[in-house]
């Protein structure tokens, strides 16, 4: 019921990761990976090793391919992604659209503009019924990165999702 209810209320990225958070087993692996995609112009640690997944997506401003890299133990789920556009983001609309994806028919709790090597950001906090969705989300050139924690209940991230989100770091 409470899945359910959770897929209604989120766009189609949003609830495919929240439903693996619902269905997943124990975390797979029990240390932390570093996780640098050949392609990705990122590294971020992620604590077990990720199911990695390229799904099409429709944006508002065509179609793209998101790369996920997803850990989850029932209670706690851990996303990073990256997606291209086919033409230059507007750093703003993107972060916006990003923001409102996500969103859905959640509460938006709180929201800070942030920045990463002089990346424009944001960190945004959702909440979805009894789970909390935080994420940090970069606009470089034509890409869109984010890293999303999903736990339930609300209230301050565990240790282990502060690190994961603190982690991110582009190579490029």
């Amino acid at each position: 019921m409470l899945t359910l209810m959770l897929l209604r209320r989120l766009s189609a990225p949003a609830a495919a990761f929240v439903l693996s958070i619902v269905l997943s087993g124990p975390i797979k692996g029990n240390t932390w990976q570093r996780v640098q995609p050949p392609d990705g112009g990122f590294a971020v640690l992620l604590p077990g090793t990720p199911e990695v997944s390229s799904e099409p997506i429709n944006t508002p401003v065509g179609p793209a391919t998101m790369h996920t890299y997803i850990v989850s133990n029932g209670s706690e789920g851990y996303m990073a992604s990256y997606t291209d556009s086919l033409v230059p983001l507007d750093p703003q609309r993107a972060l916006d659209g990003a923001r409102n994806g996500a969103l859905g028919k959640g509460r938006l709790i709180s929201e800070t503009r942030i920045s990463l090597d002089g990346a424009p950001g944001r960190l945004f906090v959702i909440q979805i019924g009894e789970m909390q969705y935080t994420a940090k989300v970069y606009v470089v050139g034509r890409r869109l990165y984010q890293t999303a924690t999903v736990t339930k209940g609300q209230g301050s991230l565990s240790p282990t999702a502060q690190s994961f989100l603190d982690s991110f770091r582009f190579t490029r």
